[in-house]
């Protein structure tokens, strides 16, 4: 039950990662024949993710019953709301009986493999495919909800290349190192954050220039307000008499009675203000470079830290189990096999760490995977030996080729009638 609950954020986030596989199929479906309901898509797409989720929490066998279970709540609503507005409205309903049944095998799997590089690309492909449709028929109530789940979903995608990308590194046997692991999820997080900067230029674009427009107000405003404080003639509020006609009240220079001023005062004034604004906006400008500048060069030394800590870090455990001088002799070997028709010497001619070697060699021979191994992790993969005579080969192996003591033959033949 610990592990159940260590691992539920990750199966939970696996679970996401289906349900941003076929967003595009929940928002599509519910805008085009449930348009009075325009948040059907997002609510379908998160009531399946909770209980998909759920499911997770269930026992081992109760997975798929409890998924089964949704799926007849999501039937029975479907036909249910179908009767009322027309059967069509039983097709948004489609998306989560899909993904109710897809998600319970997902649940055994590694962490981080539960869908393979198929189904990734399946869903880039959903997302494509939605992003054209959408343009087509004109769906602008889906828009921002279709991109943020296509960006989110890419970099769920880097995350799990990235991952298993690691783990093969580590050649499956054990989990990678934790440092190793948030390093490498801060560099693909900062690579990631420039690109979907690109890829959402447009909206980008657009919000940088409504900015634009408001500040130019904002601005416009503040020299307004500024030039109509000497523009205006102050009247003290005990002088204003009851009779007092709206011309009196007229800005100073209007067609009132009041003394006006000057065009060149009021010009000089007006500039003046412009010309702070622009100090300011100088000063401000400056300024934020000077950040921006600052923020960029840490984050390159950042990622050059990251970089290189990640490869200090590294150690790669596997090693050959031949050295350079064997290596040679083995291609040798080869090559006068090729070249001539020299028979090696026969089994009963070898003394026993000649056999030894020898067995060692057809063992690689008839297991290629083995290769990179070193002798005891490559014959404590082998399951068809025993852990008595598994111990033995490999001991008797490495006495043969480290050592010089004299290895009994009678051995190297009976590990070879176990070897199959």
């Amino acid at each position: 039950m610990t592990d159940k609950w260590r691992l539920l954020p990750m199966k939970a986030l696996a679970a996401l990662s289906l349900v941003l596989m076929l967003l595009p199929l929940f928002l599509m479906s519910g805008a085009l024949l449930l348009p009075d309901l325009p948040g059907f898509g997002m609510l379908m797409a998160a009531g399946c993710w909770v209980w998909g989720v759920m499911g997770f929490c269930m026992p081992g066998k109760g997975r798929m019953p409890f998924a089964l279970l949704g799926c007849l709540i999501l039937i029975f609503l479907g036909v249910r709301h179908g009767m009322k507005v027309g059967y069509e409205a039983f097709v948004p309903y489609g998306p989560g009986i899909v993904y109710l049944i897809l998600l319970p095998p997902a649940w055994g799997r590694k962490t981080w493999a539960e869908w393979s590089p198929l189904h990734w690309s399946l869903g880039v492909f959903a997302h494509l495919a939605g992003q054209f449709l959408m343009g087509r028929l004109n769906l602008e109530t889906i828009h921002v909800p279709m991109q943020a789940g296509f960006a989110v979903y890419l970099f769920l995608f880097l995350m799990t290349l990235n991952r298993q990308g690691i783990r093969e590194s580590t050649h499956g046997e054990r989990k990678p190192p934790a440092l190793m692991r948030r390093r490498n999820q801060v560099l693909v997080t900062l690579l990631f954050i420039p690109a979907l900067a690109a890829a959402c230029w447009g909206a980008l674009g657009q919000l940088v220039e409504n900015a634009w427009e408001a500040f130019k107000r904002w601005i416009g405003a503040a020299i307004e307000w500024l030039a109509n404080i000497f523009r205006t003639k102050p009247v003290p509020l005990g002088e204003i008499p009851k009779e007092a006609s709206p011309q009196s009240m007229l800005p100073m220079g209007g067609k009132g009675d009041g003394e006006g001023m000057s065009p060149a005062l009021e010009i000089f004034l007006i500039s003046v203000a412009a010309l702070t604004v622009l100090v300011l906006l100088i000063v401000l400008g400056r300024i934020l470079f000077k950040k921006l500048r600052s923020l960029i060069r840490r984050l390159m030394e950042m990622l050059r830290r990251y970089t290189d800590a990640s490869n200090e870090d590294y150690v790669d455990e596997a090693e050959s189990t031949l050295d350079i001088d064997e290596r040679k002799r083995i291609f040798k070997d080869k090559l006068q096999r090729a070249f001539s028709h020299t028979r090696p010497v026969p089994w009963q001619q070898l003394d026993g760490r000649g056999r030894m070697r020898r067995l060692y060699q057809q063992f690689l021979m008839r297991r290629p995977e083995a290769v990179g191994l070193t002798a005891r992790e490559a014959v404590k993969k082998e399951k068809s030996l025993t852990q008595e005579y598994s111990k033995a080969f490999y001991q008797l192996y490495e006495k043969a080729r480290y050592s010089d003591h004299p290895i009994d033959a009678g051995e190297a033949d009976a590990i070879r009638k176990e070897i199959k």
